[in-house]
């Protein structure tokens, strides 16, 4: 039956029917009236004003003051908590007539509509944003994790560890810390930078060790950083993809340091700097080497130093299971066709290009890239087809102004216009697996306005449902982070306003079913000490990305089928659920679990059900354990691929309470005495720590036999325990004496209540009761309540 809502004025002869005596008061009481099925709710208009009071203090709570989109205007907020307080005086006041209520109720009711009405309107209402996470199945959720100038990994203080042993184990703990936050965090993909500017984080015969790993040019750190993150990413249910910058050979001059520490001063010392080790690419061909943008870059129109691009990039897929190659959006990057001025490529064009195919060097600028991209996604798959290949470009394919098509932007650096990079082409032609265009404006930017950059980019892919490109968006965390950028604009360093940007940057993403993912740039804005930043990472890891999620598939790749697992057993602990079972099929990489209540229907498109990830083991004998998991629980378990390509469903296996575990206590914690002054009173703890013989404890509920204790008598007494299930007693002393009661530590955390009484609470009055309170205090009120 549908909900009916009216109100009845009930008068005094109904109020002694209703309430079966005679009401004193003379008014008459105003009762709003819900009636649902054959459930009769009445509600007081006191109670009623309650209500409406509540719900306007969490519409203050949740809003800010300011002149920004989604803001409320200070003086409308002003307004709005003078009819609050008056409301609260009113409703504070017992003498307070029902008529007075009725009328500050319809007040209040007037002031919430009014003040909700005087928000300012925002860049991003017209996109329909959720307010709640969309929860999705398979979503990739990425981050960078950059090598860069020491960006977030590994830290410059590590080159000053001297003892080489030392300085290795800091590096690993470092970037185990790194994997262990993203993890947490909810993250599933990690773009790790491993050849930064031609130098590298794995051994090579193609190219140096990176400077960023010692802050020493060529020298060898030790150990292998990319099989080292490899190995930790997948263990924490990660993919990981190789981040190589493909032309980039140097960074400016200024962020580098000479053997004594000076910064270097120019180019001309960087050069000299990279000439030391004969490995290096500008050692072996200078005559490839240009300047854009202050650093050293190959110029992409070489032939053979796109090749040489084309092997470092394949020796990283042949020697190492990486899951991705990612390239950021460095392509032509110079402000002077792709170079700086005065390091011309237009020698480089009339020595290689085919002028009668492209007589526009902007054109064969465009081909240059073009071709890279197409070469690697043709290697890439001819060796290794399930290793994805994507790029992160700059945000802006063309803007609208340069070309109909475009979106309507003004960025300053589009792809096709500056970096003579055509995503579009790559995309439509898929020559990548995804994109990830880097999407670091907010909502209102005036340029590049968020959702707008990202709606051309989703639309793009929805005007071609053929096409099996993938769409990530790069969300630019960093901006939260004042030590890595510093910006001007209010929605990212207003606090209270950047963390819900970002917040509704992912929700957006999620919610647009053309859109297959997010990454959020860089690793160490998780932990910038900012409030904005703080608060951004806190929801990401404890709402927006606290469900589980696999990477999203890519069928069209062709991925071999994983056979079908079987779960041999299920078994309920104290520690939760066990799962077990036997696979050894090469081509799975990991285990999709589910988790079912007992009469719940088996749908694995419930996203809720998804609770992990699991990497194969070596052996093929998985153990997996739920420690969420009841005695009630069912599990379902499928095999993946490496491209993520489900089995068919495991069977379907209930958990079974198969270990022995309550004839099997061998004892007890002991249990700090209860000390007391004579005549007082004591609590017992309810619950006592039992210890197994596999290892294993379990708190289990206890009942005792005080009988014996006098409290009006000094002495020590000794109170036997009982638990069901074992004839083993726990026992615990009360002394009694003259001094001051003291309670062990080990009972705190029985008598403190879970929920401590708040000032205004209410609370039953029993025949017999004691109130406890640890800490703080509170005023009650205590009701009477059948027995």
């Amino acid at each position: 039956m549908r909900k009916k809502h009216f109100k009845s004025m009930l008068g005094l002869s109904l109020a002694i029917i209703m309430t079966g005596s005679l009401l004193s008061i003379g008014s008459i009481t105003t009762f709003a009236t819900e009636v649902n099925g054959d459930t009769i709710v009445r509600t007081s208009n006191r109670e009623l004003l309650e209500k409406e009071l509540r719900n306007a203090k969490s519409l203050i709570d949740t809003t800010l003051v300011g002149t920004l989109g989604g803001q409320y205007p200070e003086e409308a907020r002003k307004n709005f908590e003078v009819v609050i307080e008056n409301a609260k005086r009113i409703l504070e006041d017992n003498s307070s007539s029902d008529d007075i209520i009725s009328k500050e109720l319809s007040t209040l009711k007037q002031a919430i509509k009014e003040y909700s009405s005087k928000r300012i309107d925002a860049p991003w209402d017209k996109y329909n944003v959720p307010e709640t996470m969309p929860v999705r199945k398979r979503e990739v959720r990425a981050a960078w994790v950059s090598s860069v100038v020491n960006i977030d990994w590994p830290s410059k203080d590590t080159w000053k560890i001297e003892n080489k042993d030392e300085r290795i184990a800091t590096q690993k703990d470092d970037l185990l810390e790194i994997l262990d936050r993203l993890e947490d965090t909810g993250v599933n993909t990690v773009f790790f930078q491993v050849r930064p500017t031609s130098d590298v984080f794995y051994r090579s015969e193609l190219a140096p060790w990176s400077y960023w790993l010692t802050g020493k040019y060529g020298e060898d750190p030790g150990f292998d950083p990319l099989q080292f993150a490899i190995n930790e990413t997948h263990k924490r249910n990660m993919e990981l993809h190789a981040w190589c910058n493909p032309y980039r050979v140097s960074m400016p001059a200024s962020l580098y340091t000479d053997e004594d520490g000076n910064n270097l001063k120019n180019l001309d010392e960087v050069a000299d700097m990279l000439k030391k080790d004969n490995n290096n690419i500008y050692a072996k061909h200078p005559e490839w080497i240009k300047v854009a943008t202050n650093r050293f870059v190959l110029d992409p129109g070489i032939p053979d130093a796109q090749k040489y691009v084309e092997d470092c990039i394949m020796e990283i897929v042949n020697n190492y299971d990486v899951d991705g190659i990612h390239f950021d959006d460095y392509f032509y990057v110079g402000n002077n066709g792709g170079f700086d001025n005065g390091y011309s490529d237009l020698e480089t064009y009339n020595k290689y290009a085919d002028k009668t195919q492209f007589p526009d060097i902007e054109d064969w600028r465009r081909n240059n890239t073009y071709t890279l991209i197409k070469n690697l996604h043709e290697k890439i798959n001819e060796v290794k087809p399930w290793v994805k290949f994507g790029i992160s470009p700059a945000g802006v394919w063309r803007n609208k102004s340069d070309d109909p098509n475009g979106s309507d932007t003004n960025a300053g650096i589009p792809n096709y216009d500056r970096a003579y990079a055509d995503t579009k082409k790559w995309v439509l032609e898929e020559l990548i697996d995804y994109i990830a265009p880097q999407v670091y404006w907010t909502f209102a930017n005036k340029a590049a306005p968020y959702g707008v950059v990202t709606s051309w980019w989703a639309d793009l892919l929805k005007d071609n449902p053929d096409v099996h490109t993938q769409l990530w968006i790069g969300i630019g965390l960093y901006w939260l982070n004042p030590d890595d950028e510093v910006t001007n604009d209010p929605y990212w360093n207003t606090i209270g306003v950047g963390d819900q940007e970002i917040a509704r940057q992912l929700k957006f993403n999620s919610a647009n079913e053309n859109i297959d993912g997010s990454a959020l740039f860089t690793a160490n804005s998780f932990i910038a000490n900012y409030p904005n930043a703080q608060s951004a990472a806190a929801m990401i890891k404890n709402d927006l990305w606290s469900s589980k999620a696999l990477v999203s598939s890519m069928p069209w790749k062709n991925g071999v089928k994983t056979k079908t697992p079987i779960i041999d057993s299920a078994v309920y602990d104290s520690n939760g659920v066990t799962l077990e079972w036997n696979y050894t099929d090469e081509n799975t990489r990991s285990f999709a679990v589910y988790r079912f209540d007992g009469d719940e229907e088996i749908n694995l498109n419930n996203p809720l059900k998804l609770i992990d990830k699991v990497y194969k083991s070596e052996d093929g004998k998985q153990v997996y354990t739920d420690k969420n998991g009841l005695k009630n629980s069912k599990y379902v378990v499928t095999a993946l691929n490496r491209l993520s390509d489900e089995s068919d469903m495991s069977n379907v296996i209930s958990a079974e309470n198969k270990n022995p575990i309550e004839a099997n206590i061998v004892g007890f914690d002991a249990l700090n005495d209860i000390t007391i002054k004579v005549g007082d009173s004591y609590i017992l703890p309810q619950k006592v720590v039992a210890n197994y013989d596999n290892d294993t404890s379990k708190e289990l509920p206890v009942k005792w036999d005080d009988s014996n204790v006098d409290v009006n008598q000094e002495g020590t007494y000794v109170i036997k325990g009982q638990v069901d299930g074992t004839n083993i007693e726990p026992s615990i002393r009360i002394v009694v004496n003259k001094n001051n009661s003291q309670i062990g530590d080990n009972h705190l955390s029985d008598v403190k209540p879970t929920n401590p009484p708040k000032t205004g609470d209410e609370l039953p009055i029993l025949a017999i009761g004691i109130l406890v309170i640890l800490s703080g205090y509170a005023v009650v009120r205590f009701r009477k309540v059948k027995a």
